[in-house]
C-alpha cells in the first residue's frame, strides 16, 4: 500500500530509496569553556549519517556571548565526507543593541566562522545551511562552538537550537 502525499498522487516506500529527515534539538543551554577558543562538541547537536549518502543541512543556533568574545562555530564530519556550508549571522562588530551588519560566508568542513555577539543574556541567532556528502565511511555530523576571542565569561549555546538533515541521495 502506498502513502498518500497529495490528491491523486501516491509515494511507494520502495521508491523513497531511503530518503529521510533527521533532526536534533537542545532541551537545555550548554555553556562553552571559558577563556578558550578551542571548538567543543555540542552534546545535543550531533547526527549519525550512513555511508554513501547526500544531505541538505539546515540549523538554527541560538546563542549569547560577551561582545568582546564573540563566537566561533564549525562542524565535524565523517572521514572522507565533504561539507559545503554558509551561515547567516551578525558580523563581529555588532552593537550592544543587537543591531549591526549581517554576514553570509561560505565555508568547508575544515573552516570555522566567527559570529558577533552583543553581550548580555538576550539570545542571538545563527542560521547555518549546507550540503553534506558522505563518502564510504558512516559517522557523525557534529556542531561545534567556542569563544572567538578568549574571555573569562562563558558563551552559551541556548536551548531551542536545532540541527536537521534532509537526505537527497
Amino acid at each position: 500500500m502506498g502513502l498518500p502525499i497529495q490528491a491523486g498522487a501516491v509515494a511507494y516506500p520502495s521508491r523513497l530509496n531511503g530518503l529521510a529527515t533527521i533532526g536534533r534539538h537542545k532541551a537545555a543551554d550548554t555553556a562553552l569553556a571559558v577563556s578558550s577558543t578551542t571548538l567543543q562538541d555540542d552534546p545535543d547537536l550531533r547526527i549519525t549519517v550512513p555511508a554513501s549518502s547526500v544531505w541538505i543541512m539546515d540549523a538554527v543556533i541560538f546563542y549569547s556571548a560577551e561582545s568582546n568574545a564573540d563566537l566561533s562555530i564549525g562542524f565535524d564530519v565523517p572521514s572522507g565526507a565533504t561539507l559545503t556550508w554558509a551561515s547567516w549571522g551578525f558580523h563581529t562588530d555588532i552593537a550592544s543593541t543587537h543591531t549591526g551588519p549581517i554576514k553570509i560566508e561560505g565555508r568547508t568542513a575544515a573552516q570555522t566562522n566567527s559570529i558577533g555577539a552583543s553581550g548580555g543574556s538576550a539570545p542571538l541567532t545563527i542560521r547555518p545551511t549546507g550540503l553534506l556528502v558522505v563518502s564510504t565511511a558512516a559517522g557523525d555530523l557534529q556542531f561545534m562552538a567556542a569563544q572567538n576571542s578568549s574571555q573569562a565569561s562563558a558563551a552559551t549555546i541556548r536551548a531551542g537550537s536545532w540541527l536537521r538533515l534532509d537526505r537527497v541521495a
